[in-house]
């Protein structure tokens, strides 16, 4: 995979490039969303307002198993999202900002949306800036900032063998969930439906409807066919800040993504709260 981005020095994003080479696999596989192995890997302009975009994908036809990648999605999602957050972190280290704030500068904003992005996805709803404050809050970006610039220093020094990285991503997951719950609720089929600003109507009768917080809501308190419950936010927040309490320790091998999803489904089995 390749990539191009275009920014003004002040750090928006003025154009973004991309060519890949897809590996299908030995034959088509029936979870693909499309007969071509480009899947979703048009979505690669992730959560950023960005004027301009191009997109070419070579799809190759190999020995491996349908689909060519060993990932759980094979969608090309993957792919797309970490092309388009490495681009935003090579182009914050070429222009010496901070990737927090340059991801900021770039968000499509709350009252752009519904948005059409350059490769032609429309988002119907979102409220970027809102949710990467509160999770940089949550994490105290500005204090580990802080440490990783100590642990820098003690570096130089001879102090410590130990770095501190730190790593950013956003990006919005291509769902459905929300239409099959306000279906479940107003007890109609989810082609019935049709989208309204904030909510799902049923068509013809606008006085029937639920909104996004509704379903959200109810995807938290009511068992919905089809779809698994999610573990307590306080309890994601302690599994968090546990992994990130033992990555600070001196270990042989620090605890990683993989590692805190078995913590999360221990404690899930264990009926953890």
């Amino acid at each position: 995979m390749q990539g191009k981005i275009a920014a003004t020095s002040a750090g928006k994003i003025t154009g973004l490039w991309c060519h890949g080479t897809a590996d299908h696999g030995a034959f088509d596989s029936c979870a693909d969303p499309t007969k071509f192995p480009a899947g979703f890997m048009s979505i690669c302009t992730g959560s950023y307002d960005i004027p301009v975009a191009w997109l070419g994908v070579d799809g190759v036809y190999t020995t491996k198993a349908p689909g060519g990648v060993a990932c759980r999605c094979s969608f090309r999602v993957t792919e797309a999202a970490y092309f388009i957050e490495r681009m935003i972190e090579v182009l914050a280290i070429k222009l010496n900002m901070d990737a927090a704030e340059l991801r900021r500068i770039n968000f499509i904003r709350k009252e752009q949306f519904p948005h059409h992005s350059a490769l032609g996805w429309e988002y119907d709803s979102g409220d970027y800036h809102t949710a990467w404050d509160k999770a940089l809050k949550a994490v105290d970006y500005t204090g580990l900032r802080a440490e990783q610039a100590t642990r820098l220093a003690d570096f130089k020094a001879g102090k410590t063998r130990s770095l501190m990285g730190i790593g950013l991503s956003f990006f919005p997951e291509i769902v459905g969930a929300a239409q099959m719950i306000a279906a479940y609720l107003l007890e109609v089929h989810d082609n019935d439906l049709e989208w309204d600003v904030d909510r799902f109507v049923v068509k013809g009768v606008r006085e029937r409807y639920k909104t996004m917080k509704e379903c959200a809501y109810a995807a938290y308190k009511q068992a919905i066919p089809g779809l698994e419950a999610g573990l307590e936010a306080l309890l994601i927040g302690q599994i968090v800040g546990f992994v990130q309490a033992l990555r600070r320790e001196e270990l042989e091998k620090t605890p990683g993504v993989a590692e805190a999803l078995d913590f999360a489904a221990a404690l899930a089995g264990l009926g953890g709260e």
